[in-house]
């Protein structure tokens, strides 16, 4: 019952902070501000949320810039944007002290957060985006007018019809910042947009912001773990840390593993898929896979957005047609309880797997349904949570307010509690900075290790701090393999 009621509860707090992300705010008092007006200025002044460990920090933004917030993973970054959206303690537990003002009107706001589907409301493209000018008075045949001229003006016609679920992240962060720039804000506020997208999607987003951003004159404040030395022309940069916020980029200060590389000494084959297709209508999204995996190995799947990553290792967790064996039997057929004993997936947001109150309760859960001995799934997460992530409270904390990097490798543990032959991973590294993307491959090392084989998918084809075996393709339904990189 707990978890139905948080899920619950939780996915009202998505539907508020949806409203709150078009800038529909009837419980604050609406007073209109000019453009351009020196007023328009987002204050913090000795702001802190203790239960986030944020704070106490002092900064100002004013109207017209265009700034990229960085910080190592679990730093505050999402809780400074939803202090200035206004929606950092819709669940009740974030009370924080000081002063954080904003001279822009609460209907001239917008926040998409890290996770865009969250800000769907309804069941097809065009209707969410027509929504929010709906909901603030637009009637209903010009406010889908006006959706259709912007899906078309930004190249998304083609998506219109589309249900939100079944866009891929990177659609859906496309189609999301369209619907939020359709409301006109004067602020728009990011989290971490880019981290799901491939660098094709990740260019075309940061147009289409750009084109809003100089047509608008809007104040843009967008969170980011920046890679290399690139930076955005004509943003600032800003770096969150213990001492507040300062100018300039964080720089993550990776770890040192000393883990020598392990490799089976034999390449048994425990995976073998043979012409796997998926077909969504008349879409098909995948064309006659097929793939092959051996006992120990590190498979990379990368491809641009919407190419079919999380459709295929979906499918491979729960399709019970396809010609999929492992160890030579084939798994159509078996209980949900047998499948997962042999081939485990990570979903790319852990904690769709997280339904206890705390990390103690979720480890002895993950015991008694994996049918193993009490307190084994604890020692398996000690043994691959790097001191990066390693909290004295760890055991105590509930699962959903745990870092991203925490939550995968709790989720991880979690699903090596059934001895899986195979563990899928859908986009692991997804909004980590550099000392956790290190964290993270330590892990992986640590499960490599066991003799258990591991699938990524990735929409980032350079992932050298990932160490894999095989990098796959997949591209207009076709997985091809085009490198192969064995660890010396």
């Amino acid at each position: 019952f707990v978890p139905v009621l948080e899920t619950t509860i939780e996915r009202s707090v998505h539907i508020a902070r949806a409203l709150e992300s078009r800038g529909l705010a009837p419980s604050h008092q609406r007073i209109p501000i000019p453009p351009g007006s020196e007023s328009q200025v987002v204050s913090f002044a000795h702001f802190e949320v203790p239960s986030r460990g944020l704070g106490p920090l002092s900064w100002e933004i004013r109207a017209g810039t265009a700034a990229v917030l960085t910080g190592a993973t679990g730093s505050g970054k999402t809780t400074v944007l939803e202090s200035i959206a206004g929606v950092v303690n819709l669940r009740g537990d974030a009370p924080w002290r000081g002063l954080c003002e904003s001279g822009f009107s609460p209907d001239a706001v917008s926040y998409l957060p890290h996770d865009p589907s969250t800000v769907f409301l309804t069941s097809r493209v065009i209707d969410d985006i027509a929504f929010g000018l709906i909901a603030k008075g637009t009637a209903s045949s010009v406010a889908r007018e006006a959706a259709t001229t912007e899906l078309a003006h930004c190249g998304l016609e083609h998506l219109s019809n589309r249900a939100p679920g079944t866009l891929s992240s990177g659609e859906a962060a496309l189609v999301a910042l369209v619907m939020v720039m359709a409301t006109k804000p004067q602020l728009l506020l990011l989290d971490e947009p880019l981290s799901a997208l491939s660098r094709p999607s990740a260019e075309r987003f940061m147009a289409l912001l750009e084109r809003y951003r100089v047509e608008t004159g809007a104040t843009v404040l967008m969170t980011d773990h920046p890679r290399g030395d690139a930076t955005l022309a004509g943003w600032e940069y800003w770096q969150l840390g213990a001492t507040g916020i300062a100018p300039g980029r964080h720089q993550a200060t990776p770890g040192v593993s000393h883990r020598i590389p392990y490799r089976p000494h034999e390449a048994d084959r425990v995976l073998r898929v043979s012409d796997l297709s998926v077909s969504f209508g008349e879409h098909v999204v995948l064309k006659e896979v097929s793939l092959d995996v051996s006992r120990g190995e590190t498979c990379l799947i990368v491809g641009d957005n919407a190419a079919g990553k999380s459709t295929l290792l979906r499918a491979l967790a729960t399709s019970s047609e396809a010609e999929i064996e492992l160890r030579g039997v084939r798994l159509s057929g078996r209980t949900a309880h047998r499948r997962v004993s042999s081939i485990a997936a990570v979903p790319s947001e852990p904690q769709d797997l997280l339904i206890s109150s705390s990390v103690a309760e979720e480890l002895r859960l993950a015991d008694r349904i994996a049918r193993v001995q009490e307190g084994m799934t604890a020692l398996t997460l000690e043994s691959i949570l790097p001191a990066l992530w390693h909290t004295p409270s760890l055991a105590s904390q509930h699962p959903r307010d745990l870092s991203r990097g925490q939550q995968t490798a709790l989720a991880i543990a979690i699903q090596l509690s059934h001895k899986p032959a195979v563990l899928l991973l859908d986009e692991p590294m997804r909004g980590l900075d550099e000392a956790a993307r290190s964290a993270l491959a330590e892990v992986l090392a640590c499960v490599v290790e066991t003799g258990t084989a591991v699938v990524v998918a990735s929409h980032h084809a350079h992932q050298a701090d990932l160490p894999h075996d095989r990098v796959l393709h997949l591209e207009k339904g076709l997985l091809v393999e085009k490198l192969v990189e064995v660890p010396q």
